[in-house]
């Protein structure tokens, strides 16, 4: 305890505050993104199919929003003499056409962009795997590791190519782990709140428990001591 400007500064009060507030304040923003994730996993879990046209029609939305934004400051004459006007105007009209199009049919986009990534990003794996393949077996007399490349590039292979020709089959599975995934971290979240809200309680209560027991010692200190007298001889 100290003296700052003439006002008596305990930090052990001012840590009782800080817990209190967590206690008090903070623990629920945690409470509120945990159950945020969580019902998006259990939303992913129960409607895999939905979740992805969501997600698209959310996207279209967005860009329906943002080129009608920009499309309305050419108009204004915001943007009109920008040196690139010409070619941001033919970008923001194409985008707005895109946001309509994924706006009005979103399950349908969704399947084809899906279907397009994971042409891709199927290849890129194969590839992958290929060159694990082909590392192993130059290696196979000089490196130990060769077994081992060998191996991932067969699982490479194999999920390559599940990829390229199952893609529906692989964004359910890729959906399944997000929406177990969202569930076990919004579960984690809320228990954190709780367990911060219950910590930050504790805390206050034996803050306070320590700071009522320094005051009595206080107290106690000023309470003065009598001291008896010794008796005088009598005469």
């Amino acid at each position: 305890m100290s003296i700052v400007e003439g006002e008596v500064y305990d930090p052990k009060v001012e840590n009782r505050d800080k817990y209190k507030r967590i206690a008090n304040n903070v623990w629920w923003i945690i409470l509120t993104q945990g159950v945020v994730v969580l019902l998006v996993g259990l939303f992913i879990l129960l409607e895999p199919a939905f979740s992805a046209t969501f997600v698209a029609q959310i996207a279209g939305i967005y860009l329906i929003v943002t080129n009608t934004l920009s499309l309305l400051q050419w108009v204004l004459g915001i943007t009109r003499h920008d040196a690139n006007a010409n070619r941001s105007l033919l970008v923001t009209v194409l985008g707005l056409i895109i946001g309509i199009v994924i706006a009005l049919v979103p399950s349908v986009i969704a399947q084809l962009v899906a279907q397009f990534i994971f042409l891709f990003v199927g290849i890129g794996l194969v590839l992958y795997g290929v060159f694990h393949l082909i590392q192993a077996s130059m290696s196979r007399y000089v490196d130990s590791d060769s077994s081992r490349n060998f191996i991932l590039g067969i699982v490479w292979l194999i999920v390559g190519l599940l990829v390229m020709v199952a893609p529906i089959v692989t964004t359910r599975i890729i959906l399944a782990v997000l929406g177990v995934a969202g569930v076990g971290a919004g579960a984690g979240f809320i228990y954190f709140a709780f367990y911060l809200r219950r910590l930050g309680r504790e805390i206050v209560r034996q803050i306070d428990v320590e700071i009522e027991r320094e005051a009595m010692e206080t107290e106690l200190d000023r309470v003065p001591v009598s001291v008896p007298l010794r008796p005088t001889p009598e005469g």
